[in-house]
């Protein structure tokens, strides 16, 4: 579904029972996800490019839903309406000017991935306390956040942890991993302190 294509909501789509995949990109007009019909079998659900769009809220259920990936909304300012999704393999958000808080990160899998990218207005991650393991963390260009506040469950990375360019970043200490990470980069975080950080890390 592109430009012209959505109005203020998804009212009017057709029935959705077999689609696997569902982007919707550019609709300026879009406010809002309900009156989407049901979709049993979607697993990659990708919002991108919707400048108007400014609730979360109103998505049918999708209990097959693996992937989610929103981007360049900058009128979404909160979560809600995703906390009741299924344990998702990917999570990705980028660009979201007005995105203040996480509360209501939707639940993922042991192995998931999860970037957070160019995401000005938050401060901490408080809301993702219910994650505590994943393979592939990533926080990017999130030039607001100061703490990892939030982090304190996630125990477990197994592949890469990767915090960059966030400019305001001067604390790390909530994040104590237990389990070995393969790949670790922080760099770019000019008010964070990398002796400190580099002795927090070695305490894993």
């Amino acid at each position: 579904v592109a430009d012209e294509d959505a109005g203020g909501g998804g009212q009017g789509v057709q029935a959705l029972d077999r689609l696997m995949e569902f982007e919707v990109s550019g609709c300026s007009q879009l406010t809002s996800l309900s009156g989407l019909p049901a979709m049993p079998v979607l697993e990659r659900l990708q919002v991108t490019g919707c400048t108007r769009l400014s609730s979360l809220q109103g998505l049918p259920p999708v209990p097959m839903l693996r992937v989610l990936s929103l981007g360049w909304c900058p009128q979404v300012t909160s979560l809600a309406g995703l906390s009741d999704l299924p344990a998702l393999g990917s999570v990705g958000f980028s660009d979201l000017a007005g995105l203040a808080a996480l509360t209501g990160f939707p639940p993922v899998e042991a192995d998931a991935e999860i970037i957070l990218y160019r995401l000005p207005a938050l401060q901490d991650l408080a809301g993702m306390e219910a994650v505590t393991a994943c393979a592939n963390f990533q926080v990017v260009h999130c030039s607001g956040v100061q703490r990892l506040v939030g982090l304190e469950n996630l125990k477990t990375i197994s592949f890469r942890l990767n915090l960059s360019g966030n400019t305001s970043l001067y604390d790390i200490g909530a994040l104590s991993l237990t389990a070995p990470v393969e790949f670790v980069t922080i760099g770019g975080n000019s008010g964070l302190d990398q002796c400190r950080a580099l002795v927090h890390i070695a305490s894993w």
